[in-house]
Order: structure tokens, then sequence, then C-alpha cells
């Protein structure tokens, strides 16, 4: 997948939870600013005020009036690609179990808020498996999608 094309279906990915009232539930939980710092691709950042949710391309500025936090990973092309195709959990991603798996570091933040991390684990959850997310599952050789 070309450089841009897996930031363009990153935007899809994420602007998509929009889109869904489940989502929107989660998504109006907290206003958050979250940085990926793609190290061979383009920098973005998701933008959450509000309940909506809003994809920017390169870092940006933290804005501490606008939010109450931000959160900060470094990532690859590859990393974020499975991620969205639902090929990778998000928590081998930010815990990799294997050397394979990819990796989504959490690099800096204001203030640690282990419920941010939490809270973004959902919406990539969410987003891999649509509109059929359920609360709780076994994940135990999961591929993703539904």
């Amino acid at each position: 997948m070309a450089r841009d094309d897996v930031t363009r279906a990153a935007k899809s990915f994420f602007e998509a939870l929009n889109h869904r009232e489940n989502a929107r539930a989660v998504l109006s939980q907290l206003n958050q600013t979250v940085w990926f710092l793609v190290e061979d691709g383009t920098p973005f950042r998701i933008e959450v005020n509000g309940g909506v949710l809003k994809f920017g391309r390169g870092l940006g500025r933290a804005r501490v009036k606008d939010h109450e936090d931000y959160t900060h990973f470094r990532t690859n092309r590859e990393t974020l690609r499975r991620l969205v195709a639902g090929e990778i959990r998000y928590s081998d991603a930010v815990i990799p179990s294997g050397p394979d798996i990819g990796y989504l570091r959490l690099v800096e933040k204001w203030m640690f808020k282990k419920h941010v991390i939490n809270w973004l684990g959902r919406l990539i959850r969410m987003g891999q498996e649509g509109q059929k997310w359920p609360a709780s599952r076994p994940t135990e050789g999961w591929k993703g999608g539904g």
C-alpha cells in the first residue's frame, strides 16, 4: 500500500466512527487529541471534541484549552495498514507479543491517563468489527472483521 493510501485508509477508518450510534457514545466520553507519528509515512492526528472525531494530516499543535489531554504514538505504515484492515488487534500493537506483530508505541503525553489508552482501543476495535461490536468476547486467534 502506498504512503498516501495508508493515510487515506486511516482517515476513512476513523471518520466512519462518526456515523455509528454506538461509536458516537464512546466518542462523547472524552475530548482528546491522539497524534500518530508514522516513521515511514505521513503523520496524522485524530481530534475528538464534543463527541465528533476529526482527522487531520500532520501533528498540529496541542491546544490544552480545547482538549483535556493529548496522547502521542509512534508507529509505521504497515502497522497502521494492518490495524485498519483488522489483521491485528490494538492490544497486540500496543504490547507486541511477537516480532512481526507491528508496534504502536506510546511516546509522550501531557497527563498520562490509562483510560485514554483503553478508550482508543475501544474505538479501534469498534472500527475493526463494524456494527456488530460486542462488549467483550474471546480474542485468542482473532482475525478481525466479522
